[in-house]
């Protein structure tokens, strides 16, 4: 991963939008204690949730430590009131640690099994007459994914080069067979093209190499490869020649 898409995976951990049992996360998590730069931004970004939990609102008390001034040891022992902001941050804090248990049981829940030449043709079929339909318009790739992670679907992490280039228009999600598909559409060199990301596990057949495997047939290019648990399916309309801007 690039460091920008570490960044991103470790945005979406710190605000629980992603479990710690996502592999991206962890390879993430990883590369942030072996890479000085990015492990110095990631003490950071944390530090900046810890300062916003424990600093007080202006007028409310100061909690001190019993080393940190002396009293006269007849003196009644003093109330030590909690902060508001750090009560709310605390209750906002339990509620986003309940979030992520519920993402992290998703994501553990087992896919039927499938074949991939039928998820391919299922998803090809859906978009032959109109194209897909998106929930979120946006260009902006890292909102895009956040709102995949959102609505509890797979989110595509690692792109290729051509994609990252290209201007991203929207994101939507698609259940085929119980089993959620997250897309993200694309527009490259006047055309456009659908990026459908599913989970690997139990998909008989989905490619084995990270590496894009492109195809032709029925009026469709496509172009698939694995990540890890992630299985990626690239399609536009025309020939494999239109999927060069994407690849």
């Amino acid at each position: 991963m690039t460091d920008q898409e570490i960044r991103q995976q470790l945005e979406a951990f710190r605000s629980g939008r992603l479990p710690a049992e996502d592999p991206l996360v962890a390879e993430a998590l990883q590369r942030a204690k072996d890479d000085p730069e990015l492990a110095r931004w990631w003490r950071q970004r944390q530090g900046s949730v810890a300062d916003d939990v424990f600093t007080p609102l202006p007028g409310e008390p100061v909690l001190r430590n019993d080393d940190d001034e002396d009293e006269a040891p007849d003196s009644p022992p003093r109330s030590r009131p909690v902060p508001r902001r750090k009560a709310v941050s605390l209750l906002a804090l339990l509620a986003s640690l309940g979030l992520v248990a519920l993402v992290a049981r998703q994501w553990r829940r087992p896919e039927p099994p499938a074949d991939f030449a039928d998820y391919r043709d299922a998803l090809l079929g859906l978009t032959r007459d109109k194209p897909p339909e998106l929930e979120v318009l946006e260009t902006d790739l890292v909102r895009l994914q956040e709102a995949l992670a959102q609505r509890n679907a797979p989110v595509p992490a690692r792109l290729t080069e051509g994609l990252r280039r290209c201007q991203a228009t929207g994101c939507g999600t698609i259940e085929w067979r119980r089993r959620p598909v997250g897309l993200v559409a694309f527009l490259g060199a006047g055309q456009e093209a659908w990026l459908f990301v599913t989970r690997r596990a139990g998909l008989v057949g989905a490619p084995a190499g990270s590496h894009p495997v492109p195809t032709q047939g029925d009026g469709w290019a496509t172009a698939s490869w694995s990540d890890k648990d992630r299985v990626y399916l690239l399609a536009t309309r025309g020939t494999v020649e239109g999927l060069v801007p994407f690849l």
